[in-house]
């Protein structure tokens, strides 16, 4: 799969401590997907106790993650 990050979610990614690998996973395999007013496609999945959520752009490939937040 191929992922592009914008500087913010990079910046998210360092302040949430979240790794590429995590990101993949919730991606590959979320424990829910749903798509906000705006369209964005939204995935989250529970690693271990901690609720990981990427925000990506319509559209791709490649997936353009927008944002990660908990």
């Amino acid at each position: 799969m191929d992922i592009v990050y914008t500087h913010h979610a990079r910046q998210r990614m360092a302040l949430r401590n979240v790794s590429h690998a995590e990101v993949l996973q919730t991606l590959t395999d979320p424990d829910t997907r749903y798509t906000d007013p705006d369209g964005h496609p939204i995935f989250t999945r529970f690693i271990g106790t901690r609720r990981i959520k990427v925000v990506v752009a319509p559209g791709g490939p490649p997936q353009v993650v927008i944002t990660i937040g908990n």
